[in-house]
């Protein structure tokens, strides 16, 4: 479905994106554009992207001159959540395979019917066009060594409780908890998602705590012929250390997801838990790493599942 060194655009490289670049390059397909806002903060990207990974593509301003020239294997989109939806109905309809940032879908101006029904056509999209589609949400790449790790020490023993945890800057944004839920939350909800196997939350065992730049979710997810799986999920934007908090605990063995640069300068994960510490190639690159190759790591069934549940907390913590 995708060529041995597919074509790569990045659509918003000033933020998130430029590490997504980076991870490209590494992995084979330097991006050939990105795309800005304007001319002006294009050309500033163009400019540090240069310096930070040796970019030598072109910046556009118009994501259908982007398309129309570029003729792009894969969109990699990295615009703020509002713009997602347009930006993914676009790069299908031309024909690309759509690597998504999280959430989704999302605009806190329109009502959740609605962004549901964005989802879900996106999906249809997808599928219509015989394009791969999947949501940055890498996070799964770190919940599954997590379980190998705790497999390697309890054996055949059940994970029957989850708690995950995500604390990063508020960088200047206003103390809005379903903003900080939608930042943060759909990584920690995509860990569920895959040690629960897709099954559903017992809606009404569904406690929310809303309060300024935090948000908490704690809920049950049964499952089928095994043990149900208790999940909290904590999210907190701050000024205050620690700024950056990574962690998942299963059964009460916390795993810290750090980082570290190697020898040559490259970012690696490193998860240091009760057991000892592991490395692996950073999350993000290992997700890119499977897109790449053909393999979605969220799939558009998870990436509606995701968007749903991040959508049921935030109903609940506003009512």
């Amino acid at each position: 479905m995708l060529p041995a060194s597919p074509r790569v655009v990045v659509l918003g490289a000033s933020g998130i994106g430029r590490h997504h670049c980076n991870w490209w390059r590494l992995e084979g397909s330097m991006p050939s554009a990105v795309l800005g806002s304007s001319q002006e903060s294009v050309e500033k990207t163009v400019a540090a992207l240069r310096d930070y990974c040796g970019f030598e593509g072109k910046g556009y301003v118009c994501l259908d001159e982007l398309l129309d020239q570029e003729q792009p294997d894969i969109v990699d989109v990295c615009l703020p959540p509002r713009m997602h939806y347009a930006a993914v109905k676009t790069a299908l309809t031309a024909g690309c395979h759509v690597l998504c940032e999280k959430p989704f879908v999302y605009d806190d101006a329109l009502p959740h019917d609605l962004l549901h029904e964005q989802a879900a056509e996106l999906c249809e999209l997808g599928r219509q066009k015989r394009r791969l589609l999947g949501v940055c949400t890498q996070y799964v790449m770190a919940v599954r060594e997590c379980r190998r790790l705790f497999g390697e020490q309890a054996g055949a023993a059940a994970i029957t409780d989850f708690a995950g945890r995500l604390v990063s800057p508020t960088r200047n944004r206003p103390p809005v908890p379903a903003w900080t839920w939608v930042d943060l939350a759909p990584h920690m909800l995509a860990c569920v998602q895959v040690l629960s196997d897709g099954n559903e939350p017992d809606w009404d065992s569904l406690q929310v705590h809303f309060d300024g730049h935090l948000a908490d979710a704690e809920f049950r997810c049964p499952r089928p012929g095994q043990p149900d799986l208790q999940c909290r999920i904590h999210t907190f934007h701050t000024d205050t250390e620690p700024k950056n908090v990574r962690q998942l605990e299963l059964n009460g063995n916390t795993y810290d997801i750090g980082g570290y640069r190697d020898e040559e300068g490259v970012f690696q994960m490193e998860i240091t838990s009760p057991f000892g510490s592991v490395k692996r190639p950073d999350m993000m690159r290992q997700l890119i790493r499977s897109f790449r190759q053909g393999r979605v790591e969220m799939t558009p069934e998870m990436a509606i599942q995701n968007l749903d549940w991040m959508l049921r907390v935030i109903e609940r913590g506003q009512a």
